[in-house]
């Protein structure tokens, strides 16, 4: 009795044909997978405050007079919209927190720029007092410097 099989030359090319459309449904697959993911990943990255940035230009404490005097300047390129707060922090050297400084541009535009004074009075930490500011516009950003 005579069997009759496909020659190996047949068999290799089929193996080939069908390793070659793995391979492309595999890269396709992929292609997807991985375009999708940057994708998701861009789009939850949130670039809005990218470039922000405020100068402390002067910070002087007056512990007798229970002031302290501030000038910042919009040095980023970021323009503060009005809907937003100006938080200021003061640590003391004793590391007491007072954080009751809150929306000291009162509710008005920061363009880009800008400078502005503030004063914060009937503040009694003992210096030299640490100040960090905070807006709402851009929480993971916060300015800081130590006034004396």
């Amino acid at each position: 009795m005579k069997r009759k099989a496909i020659s190996p030359l047949i068999a290799t090319i089929l193996l080939i044909v069908v390793a070659v459309v793995l391979v492309g449904i595999l890269v396709s697959w992929g292609q997807n997978f991985v375009q999708k993911g940057t994708t998701d990943a861009d789009n939850s990255i949130d670039t809005t405050c990218t470039g922000a940035g405020i100068n402390i230009i002067t910070c002087d404490y007056n512990s007798s007079g229970q002031e302290i005097k501030l000038t910042i300047v919009n040095s980023g390129n970021v323009r503060f919209n009005s809907d937003n707060t100006f938080d200021v922090l003061l640590i003391d050297s004793d590391n007491n927190l007072d954080n009751s400084n809150l929306n000291v541009l009162s509710s008005r535009e920061f363009d880009i720029g800008e400078s502005e004074a503030i004063t914060i009075s009937d503040y009694s930490g003992r210096g030299p007092v640490k100040l960090e500011i905070r807006n709402s516009q851009c929480p993971g950003y916060f300015w800081a410097t130590r006034c004396s």
